[in-house]
């Protein structure tokens, strides 16, 4: 029988074990330096996409494009070292071994191709309406070629991974714009203090700030805070203070320090701008604009949360909402009612009484109340506290006089017994919402009315003190210039010349100010040589102001850079047209959103529409900006059956058909616009615009939706604006 021989085979084993494990660290090696390739392709292709955003915005001049692109590079890490001359216009890349730059295809620095560790290219030249045409360029494309680093694949030879990143921005420089802008009334009395502004020929934030009368002399006093004396008339005396003369408050109105549920005292005046919804024409003060102050917010600005509601005596003694102070807590409620504060001094021993000038503002309360009190008294009764009532709220236009006290709040007598020569404080709380309060009068005369005289008298017992003094309080809002004598020089580290017209008394001076100056801003971004822009403004209802300016119009050679303006037209032509006509809009009227946007479509159409002939370029990209700071309210200029026969707006819960009907046109001219390649943005001002309307006219035709809270967040708003029309990656 044969023997059969089995060979030893545990040494194979091992062999096979070290080739697997050799094979899953390849796979494992393979996975880990590719998932970093990914990574870092990611990464580039952001870099690129950023770079070439940014540099077509500086298009068409290409060689800032370039530049640009090449900073943005730098800032993401994919840079050359670069060194940029310091008026922008020359650049040097001082990585010169690794990195490789490319543009319009010719070599710039750098190592060969092969060499190179990263490769960037930049390429305008193929974008070119003419190839030979610099500065022509409306795209830029941006590329970007890296070493990825690898790890474990090293081992297999291979010691990198290019990766590639590319992107293709374009700046659309064929625009046509119609700007759409709301001048309602509310676009100037949103501010605090209603009135102090009105039109002036200086552009913002040049020319006076129609402050309170402040008549200094040579030593820098104010003639209301000399002194002259009470009135004498008819034997008896009278202390007349202008109440926005005050002396001290007790509420904070500034913004910055101010608490939602607080109220506040606030300067108003009553000139030629104030809107008739107000109320209070009629007031006296030592100047043409009758000044008073008002018991800010009113309820109807307040929202449905019911913070800021003063309350009237009845919810004091229920211990609602506000308080006076703390020595009657019994009142309660979370804030204290602002109180404002007048410091006077009697000529004589005896009974004094105290009238007021005063409005009721709340028409939602059947009456309107002051509470008020006199601080320092030296007989020893303490702090006397009254209320008095005022007319019905629905009366509330009407000023009356009333004298305080007498029988009303504690029964307390009308006249109180106070020393010649001795000074007091007169504190005056709010009651109820918006009351308005004009004149008070301090006498010794006992009779229950004032004489006529005394009533519409311009003497004025002028012995102001602490803040009414004080040539730096807002009140007195100066000039950018002291060059008029009449205004105070504020000296004040606080409040340095010439920034007290800054104060949120006047804030922006109003928001139509704030709107119009951001809308040129954006305006001034334009190139005539390429882009128009109309303007339509709307309140009750719409007016075209410009039609498209100015490349169909004027013609290229008029319009762009370098032309002679002696020769008949101004190169400057958008800047005498649109600009021109926003600083000269101001506000007043109802809100018509609806027939703005449908003129807006008219200006864009290329067509002659009620004789006129309209200026849109069939090849630009057709873009309108409406911006609000209300409700579409009024259905002037557009009350025709069409445009509200179908329930347009799904939201129609107002209760007001015209409101309703308003909301459909508005809809119903938006889907017109989209119809005819029309692109609506839309921007709201404050906390009272139709937000959702606003957002559903964007979304609609393919535009964005934007809300600035307060004015001063326009500016940046516009800015995203500008790179969202003109700006977009196309590859």
């Amino acid at each position: 029988m044969n023997s059969i021989k089995i060979r030893d085979e545990k040494g194979q084993s091992l062999i096979l074990v070290a080739f697997a494990i050799l094979t899953l660290l390849a796979f494992v090696g393979l996975a880990v330096d590719l998932g970093m390739a990914y990574v870092e392709r990611i990464r580039v292709r952001r870099a690129a996409d950023a770079a070439a955003l940014a540099a077509a915005a500086e298009l068409p001049l290409e060689d800032a494009a370039h530049i640009r692109a090449l900073e943005y590079l730098e800032d993401n890490d994919y840079g050359c070292d670069l060194q940029v001359s310091a008026d922008a216009t020359m650049f040097s890349c001082n990585d010169t071994s690794t990195v490789r730059l490319e543009i319009n295809g010719n070599y710039i620095s750098g190592p060969a191709e092969d060499d190179a560790t990263r490769t960037v290219r930049l390429n305008t030249v193929d974008f070119r309406d003419d190839p030979y045409q610099a500065d022509s360029a409306d795209r830029i494309r941006v590329e970007i070629i890296e070493d990825a680093p690898v790890y474990f694949m090293k081992l297999f030879d291979f010691f990198k991974v290019p990766v590639k990143g590319s992107a293709t921005a374009e700046n659309i420089n064929h625009l046509d714009i119609a700007l759409v802008f709301d001048r309602s009334g509310s676009m100037e009395f949103d501010t605090l203090c209603y009135g102090c502004w009105t039109p002036s020929s200086d552009e913002y934030p040049d020319g006076h700030r129609y402050p309170l009368l402040w008549d200094g002399d040579t030593n820098g006093q104010p003639d209301h805070c000399e002194g002259n004396g009470p009135l004498v008339y008819s034997g008896k005396k009278y202390i007349i203070i202008e109440a926005e003369e005050y002396g001290m408050l007790s509420n904070a109105y500034n913004r910055a320090l101010y608490t939602q549920g607080y109220t506040y005292w606030v300067l108003q005046r009553n000139g030629s701008q104030t809107p008739s919804y107000i109320g209070h024409a009629g007031a006296y003060g030592r100047d043409s604009y009758g000044g008073y102050i008002e018991h800010m917010p009113p309820r109807i600005f307040i929202g449905a949360d019911g913070l800021g509601i003063p309350c009237t005596w009845a919810d004091l003694n229920n211990g609602r909402m506000c308080r006076r102070d703390a020595q009657l807590s019994a009142w309660g409620g979370p804030y204290p009612a602002p109180r404002v504060d007048y410091k006077f001094t009697v000529p004589d021993n005896g009974t004094w009484y105290f009238w007021i000038r005063g409005q009721g503002g709340d028409r939602y309360n059947s009456l309107s109340y002051i509470h008020w009190g006199i601080d320092d008294n030296p007989i020893g009764a303490g702090r006397v506290d009254h209320y008095s009532s005022y007319p019905n709220g629905a009366d509330s236009s009407r000023w009356d006089w009333r004298r305080l006290g007498c029988g009303e709040g504690y029964s307390l007598p009308c006249g109180q017994s106070l020393l010649k020569n001795h000074t007091y404080t007169l504190n005056i709380w709010a009651g109820t919402s918006g009351f308005a309060l004009d004149r008070i009068v301090i006498t010794n005369n006992s009779s229950s009315s004032l004489p006529s005289h005394v009533r519409t008298s311009n003497h004025f017992d002028n012995n102001r003190t602490d803040w009414a003094c004080d040539p730096c309080d807002a009140r007195f809002g100066g000039s950018p210039s002291p060059a008029d004598p009449r205004l105070p020089t504020c000296t004040s580290a606080m409040a340095p010349q010439p920034y007290r017209y800054l104060d949120d008394i006047y804030d922006d001076e109003q928001p139509i100010r704030a709107a119009t100056e951001s809308a040129k801003k954006f305006i001034r971004r334009l190139d005539p040589r390429y882009d128009q822009i109309g303007y339509v403004y709307y309140s009750s209802s719409a007016t075209i102001k410009d039609r498209l300016e100015c490349v169909r119009r004027r013609g290229i050679d008029t319009c762009g850079a370098g032309y002679d303006p002696d020769s008949g037209l101004s190169s400057d032509i958008i800047e005498n047209t649109v600009i021109k006509h926003l600083d000269q809009t101001h506000a007043g009227g109802s809100t018509n959103i609806g027939h703005g946007i449908m003129l807006g479509k008219d200006v864009l159409s290329n067509r002659v529409i009620d004789g006129h002939q309209n200026y849109g370029r069939p090849g630009a990209a057709h873009i309108m900006i409406v911006m609000t700071d209300g409700r579409t309210n009024t259905l002037s200029g557009v009350d025709t059956p069409e445009c509200y026969q179908d329930d347009l707006w799904p939201h129609n819960d107002t209760g007001n058909t015209t409101w309703d009907r308003a909301k459909d046109c508005a809809v119903y001219y938006a889907m017109q616009a989209r119809n005819n390649g029309i692109v609506i943005y839309t921007i709201t001002l404050g906390n009272t615009a139709d937000v959702e309307l606003m957002q559903y006219i964007a979304e609609l035709t393919g535009g964005t939706y934007n809300n600035a809270p307060r004015p001063e967040q326009l500016d940046p708003i516009f800015d995203d604006l500008y790179k969202r029309i003109f700006l977009r990656l196309v590859d």
